[in-house]
């Protein structure tokens, strides 16, 4: 029952998400390395995570489904993903619209205390990001947007679920069913793995390129 209810809700949220942002513009996402010639990834020279000691750029590939890690532009690890509700709708424009950013952002902020087991934080929205909200009078752009692993128990969640999602459910459903709310998913041992890989300081943040469904 609870399995069937979550589906439910993340179709109604597909169907709500749609027709709310049904009228905005698709917005215009400039060509990036990696996404532009996704065949980069398949040539790349693949090294163990223990070889790599670091990661310094990250892909994502909407359409393949896979989260990239690479030093020096060697392969260290691809990972399975999960994404929102708004999936195929696009590259996210709008607070709520569930949809995951497309383009070229940078991973600023590692958080070990997210609600989310581990999470890193994407740089959503950008200055472009903005003055296309302002543009097409969306109030709020939205944000958050992390690379993370799967909701926290209850139990270290002060007895609450996190964003009412059930790791239990989460975890038989990840990764075929997109489950977020616009973040990028992993499951947790995953997130750990990357989360040690990737070093950020004030000044050196590690790219990471979103690419469109195509």
């Amino acid at each position: 029952m609870l399995k069937t209810g979550f589906y439910f809700l993340i179709g109604a949220m597909q169907f709500v998400g749609a027709f709310a942002i049904a009228e905005i513009p698709v917005k215009k996402i400039e060509k990036t390395p990696y996404c532009s010639h996704i065949e980069r990834i398949d040539q790349a020279k693949v090294i163990d995570p223990s070889e790599a000691k670091f990661v310094d750029y990250l892909v994502v590939s909407k359409s393949r489904r896979k989260l990239y890690a690479l030093n020096r532009g060697r392969l260290v690890k691809a990972y399975d993903v999960a994404f929102g509700s708004g999936f195929n709708e696009g590259p996210k424009a709008s607070s709520g619209d569930g949809r995951t950013p497309e383009g070229l952002y940078n991973i600023d902020l590692k958080n070990p205390d997210s609600k989310y087991h581990l999470s890193l934080h994407v740089s959503y929205p950008s200055e472009k990001d903005k003055a296309f909200a302002k543009a097409n009078n969306i109030s709020n752009p939205g944000g958050n947007i992390m690379v993370h692993g799967f909701p926290n128990d209850p139990s270290k969640n002060g007895g609450k679920l996190v964003d009412d999602l059930d790791p239990a459910v989460i975890r038989t459903i990840h990764p075929e069913q997109d489950w977020t709310q616009g973040c990028i998913a992993v499951t947790n041992d995953e997130i750990e793995e990357i989360f040690s890989l990737v070093k950020i300081t004030k000044d050196v943040k590690v790219p990471i390129e979103i690419c469109p469904l195509k």
